[in-house]
C-alpha cells in the first residue's frame, strides 16, 4: 500500500464517522439539542 492509498483510508473512514455523527445527531436532536451539539443545556 502506498501512501496515497492510506491516505484515501483515512478520508472515507473519517466520512464515514462523520455521517454517523450527523445521523445520531438527528436521531437525538428532538429529544436532546442543546446537548447533542455540544452547548450547554
Amino acid at each position: 500500500m502506498n501512501a496515497a492509498s492510506i491516505l484515501v483510508c483515512i478520508k472515507r473512514s473519517a466520512k464515514a464517522a462523520s455521517d454517523l455523527r450527523q445521523r445520531q445527531r438527528f436521531l437525538l436532536g428532538d429529544m436532546e439539542k442543546t446537548h447533542v451539539d455540544g452547548s450547554d443545556p
